[in-house]
């Protein structure tokens, strides 16, 4: 089992990769497209912070830590 989620881990980190790129270099004068990548990341941390407390690498305070953090709502 932590097999299984050491690879979907892997593979979380590296489709991230192309999106960290794209943010990187967008252009920041368009306020739309900033908008739309901020929202994007908000929702890459919570789906990276659900995967890592789901595979039992962070406890339940440290998730919920960070969806305070990002105004995002509890999931149960």
């Amino acid at each position: 089992m932590k097999h299984l989620s050491s690879c979907l881990i892997l593979v979380l980190l590296l489709v991230s990769g192309c999106d960290t790129v794209r943010y990187f270099t967008a252009d920041r004068t368009d306020k739309e497209q900033r908008e739309q990548l901020e929202k994007d990341r908000v929702e890459y941390e919570f789906k990276s912070a659900e995967a890592r407390y789901l595979s039992g690498e962070i406890d339940a305070d440290t998730y919920y830590r960070i969806l305070k953090h990002y105004n995002l709502p509890p999931t149960d």
